[in-house]
Order: C-alpha cells, then sequence, then structure tokens
C-alpha cells in the first residue's frame, strides 16, 4: 500500500488551531480501521508556546495508521515542521503572495501613476477588496498546505524503509544457473522396459560396455555398491548403483552437483575427499563411478577389535586421521557447505599402512544460505542444535567429529541411545545442560523437555510420561580415563553444547592435540 496514494489530509483552522485529519483507504477504496475501529484520527496542533517548544525540535509527530491485517502499522514517521505553522500575520507570511494579490487588484485600464490609489473611493469598497483580497491568500494558504503536506507524506514514504519499526524490502538477487548434462547410455535400435526393477549384479558382467564387475562391496539405504575394473583405463573403481526410486534419483543428482562443485575448487587428494569420475543413466538406473577406497572406520574398527590382535587406532593414528577429516570439513565450509552426515560410514580409509582417511557420501549435504532441514546427520552423531530445531552451520560436523573420535579411541559409541530423549540424557549427563538461550529458542524444545526445563519421555503405546534424570560423569571416565589430556580436551571441545562456544575447523587445526607430536 502506497501512503501517498491511500491518504487524503484534511488541514482545518479553527480557533487558533490547525486539525490535522487523515483517512487512510485500501484499493477498494474502503476506509481503514484502526486498533479502536475509528475510521480516521485527527490531531490538533495548538498554536501556543507548548507547541513552539516541539516547534524547536523541528518535526511534528502524527499518528500511526493500523494496516488491514490489524498487525502492521503504515507509520507517518517523523514529519519536517511546517513553517506556515508560526504565529505571523498573513502579510508577513506570503510578502510576495500579498503583493501579487495586489498586482491581480489593480485596475490595468487606469492610467495613474503606479502604487498611488485615490482617496476618492470610499472605506467600504476599501473594506471590501481588502476582505476580497484575505479570503484569495487563505485560499492559496489552504491550497499551498495540503500540498506541501502531501509532499511531505510522501517523503516520509521514502525514509520509512530505514526506519527502526519497518522492514526493509528485500532486493531479490538474480538466480544463477548451472547445467548438468546426464549421459543416457542405451543399446541401439531397442526400446521397451527392462525386465527387472532392480539392476542385476553378476561378477564379470559389464556395465554400458565400459565397466566389468569384480566385487560386490556392499549396500546403503538407497543404493549398492561394486567394485569395477575399467576397461578404457584399466583402474580400479567403485561403481555406486542407485535404486530405482524417484526420492532416491533426485538425492543422488544432489550429490552429483555438489561433489562437482568440490572437486572443481580443488584437488581432491590435498582436502581428503572423494573424487567422481563418471556419471551416467543406463537401463533405468542412475550410476556414480568414484576412485577406489578401501574399508569405512566403522566396519574396520570392527574387524580389528575382534580379529586382530595388534589395536591399529592408536593416539598417533587418531592425531593423523583427525588432521585429515579436520582438513577435509574446513576445505568444504569454505565454499560455504556442511557435510551434514558425518559418521564413521562415512570416512574411508585409502591406504592402511600410511593411514591415509577420505570423507565421503555428500548427498545430505547443503549450502549454509539453503533453507536447513531438521532432520540431518545420523541420531548417534547428530548435534544439539539440529535436535532442538535451532540455526545451525559447519560445526555441526565438529560435534560429529568428537562422538567419532571417542567412539574409535573406546570401541563403544560415546552418547547410547534408544530414542531421542536417551541419547539427550547422555548428552547433558557427559557435556552438561543445555544452554536456557537455546532451550528457549528450540522449535522442538517442548518434544522433550517440560516448561521448567525437566527431560521427559513419553510412551506412544500407553501415553505414560518417565521424566530421565541425566546420571553426571565425565568425558575422561567415559573414554577410560584417556591418559592424553590434550586428546581428551579436543574432543571435549567439539562436545561443547552450545556451537557458538564450540570449536571451529580452524581453532581446531590450532589445538595442542594436532601440533604436538604423540610418541
Amino acid at each position: 500500500m502506497s501512503l501517498s496514494d491511500s491518504i487524503i489530509v484534511h488541514l482545518k483552522e479553527e480557533k487558533g488551531h490547525i486539525s490535522v485529519l487523515i483517512e487512510a483507504f485500501d484499493d477498494k477504496n474502503k476506509r481503514m480501521q484502526d486498533e479502536n475501529t475509528h475510521t480516521t484520527r485527527s490531531k490538533k496542533i495548538p498554536r501556543d508556546d507548548e507547541y513552539r517548544a516541539e516547534k524547536d525540535k523541528g518535526y511534528i509527530r502524527i499518528p500511526a495508521i493500523v494496516g488491514l491485517d490489524g498487525k502492521s502499522k503504515l507509520q507517518i514517521k517523523i514529519v519536517k515542521f511546517l513553517d506556515i505553522f508560526d504565529e505571523q500575520s498573513d502579510e508577513e507570511e506570503y510578502p510576495d503572495q500579498q503583493k501579487d494579490e495586489e498586482r491581480e487588484d489593480s485596475d490595468p485600464e487606469d492610467d495613474t501613476l503606479e502604487g498611488i490609489h485615490y482617496e476618492s473611493s470610499s472605506c467600504e469598497e476599501r473594506e471590501e477588496k481588502d476582505e476580497e483580497r484575505k479570503i484569495k491568500r487563505r485560499i492559496r494558504r489552504r491550497s499551498e498546505l495540503i500540498n506541501r503536506f502531501a509532499n511531505l507524506i510522501e517523503i516520509a514514504e521514502d525514509n520509512n524503509s530505514s526506519s527502526d519499526t519497518d522492514v526493509p524490502e528485500k532486493v531479490e538477487k538474480p538466480v544463477q544457473f548451472d547445467t548438468i548434462y546426464l549421459p543416457i547410455i542405451h543399446q541401439k535400435n531397442k526400446t521397451g522396459f527392462e525386465e527387472h526393477s532392480e539392476f542385476p549384479i553378476t561378477v564379470g558382467s559389464i556395465i554400458a560396455g565400459r565397466y566389468q564387475i569384480m566385487e560386490y562391496l556392499g549396500s546403503a539405504a538407497f543404493s549398492r555398491a561394486i567394485q569395477c575394473l575399467d576397461l578404457q583405463t584399466d583402474a580400479l573403481v567403485c561403481v555406486k548403483i542407485i535404486k530405482n526410486n524417484k526420492d532416491f534419483f533426485d538425492q543422488s543428482l544432489d550429490e552429483i552437483k555438489l561433489l562437482r562443485y568440490i572437486n572443481s575448487h580443488g584437488d581432491p587428494d590435498e582436502h581428503n575427499v572423494v573424487q567422481l569420475y563418471e556419471y551416467f543413466y543406463f537401463k533405468e538406473h542412475l550410476f556414480l563411478v568414484f576412485e577406489l577406497l578401501r574399508d569405512n572406520l566403522y566396519d574396520f574398527s570392527q574387524y580389528n577389535r575382534t580379529s586382530e590382535s595388534e589395536l591399529y587406532f592408536t593416539l598417533p593414528r587418531l592425531q593423523s586421521i583427525t588432521m585429515q577429516v579436520v582438513k577435509a570439513l574446513r576445505y568444504i565450509n569454505s565454499l560455504h557447505l556442511i557435510h551434514c552426515d558425518l559418521k564413521p560410514e562415512n570416512v574411508l580409509i585409502k591406504s592402511y599402512s600410511r593411514c591415509l582417511v577420505k570423507v565421503i557420501d555428500f548427498g545430505s549435504s547443503c549450502f549454509t544460505h539453503d533453507h536447513l532441514s531438521s532432520y540431518v546427520q545420523s541420531r548417534t552423531y547428530r548435534a544439539p542444535e539440529v535436535v532442538l530445531g535451532l540455526p545451525y552451520d559447519g560445526k555441526v560436523d565438529i560435534w560429529s567429529l568428537g562422538c567419532i573420535l571417542a567412539e574409535l579411541y573406546t570401541g563403544n559409541v560415546l552418547f547410547v541411545n534408544n530414542s531421542m530423549q536417551t541419547m539427550l540424557a547422555r548428552i547433558i549427563g557427559i557435556c552438561g545442560m543445555f544452554d536456557f538461550e537455546m532451550l528457549s529458542k528450540g522449535r522442538f524444545t517442548h518434544k522433550f523437555f517440560t516448561k521448567q526445563y525437566a527431560l521427559f519421555e513419553k510412551n506412544k503405546q500407553t501415553g505414560d510420561i518417565s521424566f530421565l534424570i541425566p546420571k553426571k560423569t565425565t568425558l575422561k571416565a567415559r573414554m577410560n580415563n584417556c591418559p592424553n589430556d590434550n586428546f581428551v580436551d579436543f574432543i571435549q571441545k567439539c562436545l561443547i553444547v552450545n556451537p557458538k562456544k564450540r570449536m571451529s575447523c580452524d581453532e581446531a587445526l590450532h589445538h595442542p592435540f594436532l601440533i604436538e607430536p604423540i610418541e
């Protein structure tokens, strides 16, 4: 709604006051009602000493008009003071106008000298002419007053955008587009649908005339992974076959977009992120071709602890793994990305002997300026701000890293849980209570905490409510009294509940645990 188009101003001079009457109309020419259901508002401006004191400030205030929604107010903020309200006579206030009127009153055919008035005119005639001049001046004064006031309203409208109470208009930046070309590989001179909805995996068979299946590696929620020999390069690669489902297909397209973006801005080996070689559509399935890596940290840790006599994840190796993962996180954060699903299964070993690792699976990743989803991260590695429904950034990945390191050192999940509430109880017991600010602002706080911030859990079947009392302990105790204080302190700084106080990637790289050598 435009103030200049939708407001009518009436000015009336009466008994030493100038009344300002403002009427607001919507686009259907209906009067807008204020909070008290009055159709108009007016303000009398007294011409006295009190008013002059306000005049000295250089402005007058005009009442606000309430919008049609009953909430938003159209403010005519601070209107510049009108000098014509001064205690001056009409002659003093408009001297130029008075001269013009006198010229108009003079007879153009009069051959007398200019400015000389004959005394032959009667007193009544002179009084009539004086009264006529006053009426003309009053009409002109009223017209100019209204015009000047209307102009000031337009000025106030322009200035309102910078006021404290009004929200400035958002200037949308032009959308920038990018293009991905998805190769569709198909058999010539053949149409129709495939016989099987799931792509058959047979060792020795060849995919798209190029990738020979060597070994089945495993499966995830929406994909299967196989080791293949690239017949064009003679290199072993990992081929990810996306299940034939639109949601899985769309999420994988997101991963392709992000991996192309990540790989194009730096060397994947230098930044410890997986490299995407190729992608294509074949037999109603989307295929992604990656560099071939080894076991993930979870599987190898389980195997190492149960089948090998020597523990692989020693403190020096954990130091090396931590350094590589933090550098990977810092790199993707520099691209304004959040991984959003860092866990042992998504950190793969590239070399056992050299203890080289890479971060994989960017299917859940997002840009920091995206509309952030409230359902990200695996529950065991989920940051408190995500649980409570608060805004988040790359520090959610730092929280996950702290959980991973404690798990690799002890062989056990740090925050053992069978529900979100039991995980919160573990977090509070080890890391301390959540900040009041986080609890008060969290969109999902009411799902886990009472108004007095007592942790509770409701049985979905019976409706019974149980209160959970966290068992107080320390991180060092949970880590079997680890002798390396720097390592414990590093994890502790990763697991600070308030993300504003939690360690960043840059701070992590300067922590003593990653700087001082471990024997």
